[in-house]
């Protein structure tokens, strides 16, 4: 979409609920949007873009969603 709100599709419940803690130990306030408010096997966690943000911070929020999206398919790296 067009607006600030960036939807990450996580789709199992638990795995966007990790993403969610992960994102938060990181410093990411990103929420954790599971059923019954999406469709079942659509759980997503919510992101929400701001000009305020500095190169730094949008730089450490790429840096926490990768290290999220990692750790979600057991990467290692």
């Amino acid at each position: 979409g067009e607006g600030p709100i960036i939807p990450w599709v996580i789709g199992d419940a638990g795995a966007a609920m990790n993403a969610e803690l992960a994102l938060a130990a990181a410093g990411v306030l990103a929420l954790a949007i599971r059923p019954p408010t999406v469709p079942t096997g659509s759980a997503r966690v919510r992101l929400t873009a701001s000009a305020s943000l500095t190169e730094a911070e949008l730089s450490a929020v790429c840096t926490a969603v990768n290290a999220a999206a990692r750790s979600l398919r057991g990467d290692r790296a």
